[in-house]
Formats: C-alpha cells, structure tokens, sequence
C-alpha cells in the first residue's frame, strides 16, 4: 500500500494531542475532587454511570479523527488484473496476398482457422475485437466476449487490396478505448503517458503477411499505442516463397484478385510480390516499441499455436485500487457511535 498524500498524516499529532490533553484533564479532575464538600454524595451519583462509559464517545471521535486523517492521505493498493478482464483487439490481414498458397489450403483459409481456435480458447469473460485492414482499416467486431458473434464474423472475411497496418493499430487503439476510459483515443495528446514497465491490460494482435503499402506507417502507430500503454503483439504469417495466390469464391471481396495467379522472380505482376514478402524489421519495431513481442509463424499449425500461445505471452498486469473511502466509512461510523452513545447514556440528564 501507498499513500498518495503522505503529508496529511502528519495531521495525526492532532488526535495525539486531544487525547494527551484529555487524560491531563482527568489527572487534574482528580486532584481536585477533595474539594467537593460531600463526596459521599459525588460517589453515589457517579455510581450511577458506569465510569467507562464516559470515555467511550471521546475514544470514539478520536478514532474517526485517525481514519479521517488516514483518508485524506488517499491510501492506494494495487492488486493484478486477471486475464478475463484484458481485451484483445486482433487486426487481421485481408489484403489480397492472403491468397498464397504457400500455406495449405492458403494463407487466408489457415488463418481464420487459426483466429477462430484462439476466439474458442479465450478465458471467460474475455472481450476480444476484431479489426480488418486492407486498403484501409475497419472495426469488424466491438470489443466483446460474444463468442458466436466473433466466430461469424471470422468466417465472413473477405480479401481485398492493400495492406495498411498502421491504420490497423490506431483503428484497434480507438477500440480499446471506446470501452477502457483510462485508454485515450488515437489523436487526443496523452496528458499522463505509463512510465516505462507499465501497460494497460489491453492488448493489440496485428497478424500480417506482408508490408504495409497504404495508410500511416505503422511506427507511427507504434508510437500511438506506446504513448498509451498499449501493447502490440505482431505475427508475420506465411513463407518467403508465395509462389502463387488462390483464394476460393467465398474469400474474394469485390475488389480482390480472382483466379490463380502465379508469381516467380522473372514475372511479380508489376511490383505485387514485394508486399507477399513479411516487413519483419518493420513488426519487429512495432513490437519493441509498445513493449510486445514479435511472432514469425511459416504454416498453418505454427499460427495456431502462435495464437492459442497468446494468452501465456500476455503478463498479467497490476492496477492502483484506491482504498479512500474505508477510512472515511469508518470515521463516519465511530462519529455516530459516537453520538449515539453520548445521547442514549445521557439522556436524563
């Protein structure tokens, strides 16, 4: 536990003092009880109350004078965050590279597979979002822990053309955000930044096979989340030899490229293949960056396990609970025993 204010406990020389002032007072009374001329009369009255009683709503004022200075110093504890509380935002990849065939069936058909084990195998309670990136980034799926929901979703994707990661990590950014009010949304300066070691128990998936070729850059969007606390785990997906792209009839998306088309040194379709290839330096240094970790995964059973791994890669995170209001409870409680006492043991007089 920590004190935000550490300062106000030196208030604590107050209750001190009434306490050491009112034990003189009872010194003093003593002294000078002699001076009653019929103290067998003293004596009885007395008797009739309880001595203790007397003292008991003065201990009691002092108590919540302790407490009350004890919340004034705002007393802070931190406890972990459990996995079921993080949400995972997943950017997916649907450019039209995700037609390879160097991973069987393709790389498109390998992945929902994959995504879709890993929707199944989240903890309860889990919320996991869902962004598609081509040309450009979209929400597909809100944060949720709706498995049906996401699942549909995965098997509805479409390829298209382009690969824009950076849009991807700020699309997924503002996600987290719509449902973490501690997350800024992208765009917005971050007025308090996490000192270096600390995150947000929200994390981003960014799982590509290619190069980013529209959109931000992507380290600039590194830079978003790292200024956020937001972690983004990157996994480079397939071989370094997509030789031939085939996505069936269910995968195309109105603008994604149909039939087979076959790729080699000599004939890359004007310049196409160069964003089949991983920009692994570039993963590597959003990963670095936001403090996650980068993923390289060459075949379907590699990417499931990179995705069902997810989980055991995320560290569980703690957060500040700030513990204000049960020294406050509890000054408010003794001042009423406090006062209740006082009325009900005097009451005739």
């Amino acid at each position: 536990m920590h004190l935000v204010w550490p300062l106000a406990l030196s208030l604590l020389v107050v209750p001190v003092a009434l306490v050491a002032y009112y034990l003189w007072m009872r010194t003093r009374r003593r002294k000078h009880a002699v001076t009653y001329a019929n103290l067998p009369l003293v004596k009885l009255a007395a008797a009739q109350q309880r001595a203790y009683r007397r003292h008991i709503p003065f201990a009691l004022i002092a108590i919540a004078l302790v407490f009350s200075i004890l919340a004034a110093a705002r007393p802070h504890t931190e406890r972990t965050v459990e996995l079921n509380r993080t949400t995972i935002v997943l950017a997916l990849d649907t450019s039209s590279s995700m037609c390879a065939i160097d991973v069987e069936p393709n790389r498109f058909r390998a992945a929902q597979d994959a995504v879709t084990a890993f929707i199944d195998a989240t903890p309860e309670g889990t919320r996991v979002g869902i962004v598609t990136f081509s040309s450009s980034a979209r929400l597909l799926v809100a944060p949720t822990d709706d498995r049906e929901r996401l699942t549909g979703a995965v098997s509805s994707l479409r390829t298209s053309r382009g690969t824009a990661i950076g849009s991807a990590i700020l699309e997924s950014i503002d996600a987290i955000a719509e449902i973490n009010p501690d997350i800024v949304p992208t765009g917005v300066p971050v007025e308090n930044p996490p000192v270096e070691g600390e995150h947000a128990p929200d994390i981003v998936v960014v799982m590509t096979d290619g190069a980013n070729s529209a959109g931000v850059d992507p380290l600039i969007g590194a830079d978003e989340a790292a200024a956020r606390g937001v972690r983004v785990f990157t996994i480079g997906f397939g071989t370094d030899d997509p030789i031939a792209l085939s996505c069936s009839s269910d995968q195309l998306g109105p603008e994604a490229f149909g039939g087979f088309i076959e790729l080699n040194e000599g004939n890359d379709f004007l310049g196409f293949r160069q964003f089949l290839l991983i920009d692994q330096p570039n993963l590597e240094a959003v990963a670095d960056t936001t403090g996650g970790e980068f993923f390289r995964a060459t075949d379907a059973d590699e990417l499931r396990d990179t995705f069902l791994g997810l989980p055991g890669q995320v560290e569980l995170q703690t957060e500040e609970i700030e513990r204000t209001a049960w020294p406050l409870l509890a000054a408010v409680v003794a001042v009423i025993l406090a006062l209740g006492l006082s009325l009900r043991w005097n009451r005739w007089v």
